[in-house]
């Protein structure tokens, strides 16, 4: 018989906590975990998830530093054109070198939410330096 008490206590318990727990459902708010940084960026339009300068201006021979912009962890560089050598400073930076004078094109590419971002273009404008100074 104390046995049967026993089972009966713990039955009405377990009633008592389920109806409970059903009566209180949406009464009981879970913390939300803050979404990383890079997921900000799916809001973003492509065209501003990687911003590159229009153009530059370089003197030939004499490397220039050239950065982007861009929520993604790493950008990849790749120069159009033979006059213009691209050497990796950082992970969103390069260094830009031009061989001869003209309009050299570098252009640059990363991934934001493993989404590829679409390829920019940057207007490397070099010049001889000026013999006369």
């Amino acid at each position: 018989m104390n046995r049967a008490k026993e089972l009966i206590v713990y039955l009405v318990i377990i009633a008592v906590a389920s109806a409970a727990g059903f009566l209180l459902h949406d009464q009981i708010r879970w913390p939300v975990t803050p979404k990383p940084q890079e997921e900000s960026a799916t809001l973003m339009p492509p065209e501003q998830a990687l911003i590159l300068p229009a153009e530059i201006d370089l003197v030939v021979g004499e490397p220039k530093i050239l950065s982007a912009q861009t929520l993604g962890k790493r950008v990849q560089w790749m120069s159009l054109d033979n006059d213009l050598k691209i050497m990796p400073l950082d992970a969103r930076s390069v260094w830009v070198v031009a061989r001869k004078s003209g309009n050299l094109r570098a252009t640059a590419w990363t991934a934001v939410n493993n989404l590829p971002t679409p390829i920019q273009v940057c207007i490397c404008r070099a010049k001889d330096e000026d013999k006369k100074k």
